[in-house]
């Protein structure tokens, strides 16, 4: 598990990385790694990050759901596609592994034509996804991403709740995987 965090507040910043152009590399907004939480990510604009908001997740490609105690909120995404060629190409707005935590009112506008990508996925256990908005940035027969992912690969996945969000495009609305 991740050294021990004080509270830590990461309220109303604006991150700006482009929409302009070839994505430079793979590009993140906010990234909270090996950390224990308590933790908050609100009111945030993040533009142009191939990963906006990583907590504990998909960056290292390990997912490690060691935080807890996390919350993100109201916070505003709008993501870019990956780069053509690299490693990890994959595009997550919200990206979170941890325990006792709490995504909620974000909205999230995610490239509509990479199928690699989730506007939130979540790992741990005691989670709850309430009331977020995930768009696409094309047109809705274009679009291939996952709206919300609960659960991937060997994390751990339980008590997760799933309400009051609304999903707007892409192949799939709401997957869960490798859920106990």
């Amino acid at each position: 598990s991740g050294a021990q965090t004080g509270t830590l507040f990461i309220d109303d910043n604006v991150i700006d990385l482009g929409t302009e152009g070839a994505p430079r590399s793979l590009t993140s907004g906010i990234v909270l790694s090996a950390i224990s939480g308590p933790c908050r990510i609100a009111g945030n604009s993040v533009l142009g990050a191939v990963s906006a908001i990583a907590v504990n997740g998909q960056i290292t490609e390990n997912l490690q759901p060691s935080a807890s105690d996390v919350i993100v909120a109201k916070n505003i995404i709008a993501c870019r596609a990956a780069p053509t060629s690299g490693d990890n190409l994959t595009v997550f707005g919200i990206d979170l592994a941890a325990h006792s935590s709490i995504v909620s009112q974000n909205l999230l506008r995610m490239p509509g034509a990479s199928s690699v990508h989730a506007g939130i996925r979540v790992t741990g256990d005691n989670i709850d996804v309430i009331d977020n908005q995930v768009a696409s940035d094309s047109k809705r027969e274009d679009s291939v991403f996952i709206g919300i992912q609960i659960g991937d690969r060997g994390a751990l996945t339980g008590d997760i709740r799933v309400a009051g969000n609304f999903v707007d495009s892409g192949r799939a609305g709401i997957v869960a995987s490798t859920v106990t």
